[in-house]
């Protein structure tokens, strides 16, 4: 202990840093930045910090000299990487298909004002024609992986093509339609059912559905509900009821700025602002982390 508080009282430590070194420093802020927020967007931070915890109990276990705790926790940690992988098996999943959009040709495109103005609107016709619907508007991951079945379209984005599709008579009326890259991409898609039943015992199988694709992804689910006649908004695995048109207009667009923020000044600004806090988490603990390296190193 008393050689690492040396180590960094001494200032040898920060002596001759690189580009390299800064660098290094950004990419693991970059992946802890992705693991934080994809932990927070799937509810999983209490099971993290449960492994955290776990993790901490051997290791002052074994500065304490606590031998049967040491042997106990070192028998769960031989299989610790299992575990994890079992455990955050769906966070995983989602890790890795977020760096797949990077590839070339693959990013989405976000809705234009237009498509997001006729969406709200016909939403709300179809409160008066007491017809339901299931519209998914995908974030940065893709959802092939958790979707299935539907038909591809490749239709424009308005009022008489959607009103067509959920009406009682259409073939896919009870699947979802997929609105990406300002067109509606596929219609009739069926989406998985939410592990948590609780928040939706009160609501259809359609309010499930939207629920179970935002616990699996980071796409935004707009469902209406034929029974009740109301507007609802599924993301990061939480259900929130819409009051009229202007208000769906408002979250559609803030869900954009959010994914998609354009690259002017002012709109970075207002992103790194709103992201302040876990942006700052990240490099602090990317900076412990490279600290803790180069003191092994030494």
């Amino acid at each position: 202990m008393s050689t690492i508080f040396s180590t960094l009282t001494s200032g040898a430590l920060f002596q001759h840093i690189l580009i390299r070194d800064v660098l290094d420093i950004a990419v693991i802020a970059i992946l802890i930045y992705t693991c934080i927020r994809l932990l927070r967007e799937t509810h999983s931070t209490p099971v993290f910090a449960g492994v955290v915890t776990i993790v901490a109990l051997y290791v002052l276990s074994k500065s304490l000299g606590l031998p049967i705790t040491e042997s106990v926790l070192r028998s769960f940690l031989s299989t610790f990487l299992v575990v994890l992988a079992v455990v955050f098996q769906k966070e995983l999943r989602r890790f890795f298909s977020f760096f797949g959009f990077f590839k070339i040709g693959k990013i989405p495109t976000p809705p234009n004002d237009e498509v997001i103005q006729t969406v709200s609107s016909t939403v709300f016709e179809l409160i008066q024609r007491k017809l339901g619907a299931l519209i998914v508007f995908p974030g940065h991951e893709s959802i092939a992986r958790v979707v299935e079945g539907g038909y591809e379209l490749g239709g424009e984005v308005s009022e008489p093509i959607l009103l067509s599709i959920f009406d009682e008579t259409s073939p896919g009326h009870d699947g979802a339609v997929v609105i990406q890259n300002n067109i509606i991409a596929t219609f009739g898609v069926h989406l998985p059912l939410a592990d948590q039943i609780e928040k939706v015992r009160q609501f259809g199988l359609r309010h499930r559905a939207a629920l179970g694709l935002s616990e699996r992804s980071d796409a935004m689910v707009i469902v209406v509900s034929q029974e009740k006649g109301k507007v609802s908004v599924a993301y990061r695995g939480a259900i929130r009821h819409i009051a009229g048109e202007q208000e769906l207009i408002e979250v559609l667009a803030s869900f954009y700025r959010d994914k998609f923020p354009r690259s002017d000044m002012a709109h970075i600004v207002r992103w790194v602002g709103k992201n302040a806090s876990l942006l700052l988490t990240s490099v602090i603990v990317s900076i412990i982390v490279w600290i803790a390296v180069r003191i092994n190193g030494i």
